[in-house]
């Protein structure tokens, strides 16, 4: 689970206890930097992400970089950030990430 690790009641973010409520049924890794607590609450490592913005229902990454929701497209910046970006930033991105794949990803909604 990334640098995650949790028991029924205990969350610990690279090693360290973090500090939230969670049930153990909600708990998902979508990227080895987050951790995502249903459709509630959003972590960075230890730290919140604001998920004003984001749909965490149907949040998915696609790529070390990338990620999108139902509605937009995200970019990692690699620390804390996911900044949305175009629909043509992600497909362009996503289209030099998989140069030299055999295989193909889907981009659709």
């Amino acid at each position: 689970m990334g640098s995650y690790a949790f028991t029924a009641t205990l969350m610990f973010a690279a090693g360290k206890p973090l500090e939230v409520e969670f049930s153990p049924e909600e708990v998902m890794v979508p990227h080895p930097d987050f951790l995502q607590l249903g459709t509630r609450k959003l972590f960075c490592g230890r730290r919140p992400v604001s998920a004003k913005r984001i749909d965490l229902a149907s949040l998915e990454f696609v790529a070390q970089r990338y990620a999108r929701d139902k509605q937009r497209f995200y970019q990692y910046d690699g620390y804390a950030t996911l900044s949305e970006i175009s629909a043509q930033q992600y497909h362009q991105a996503l289209t030099k990430a998989s140069a030299g794949d055999t295989g193909s990803e889907s981009l659709a909604f």
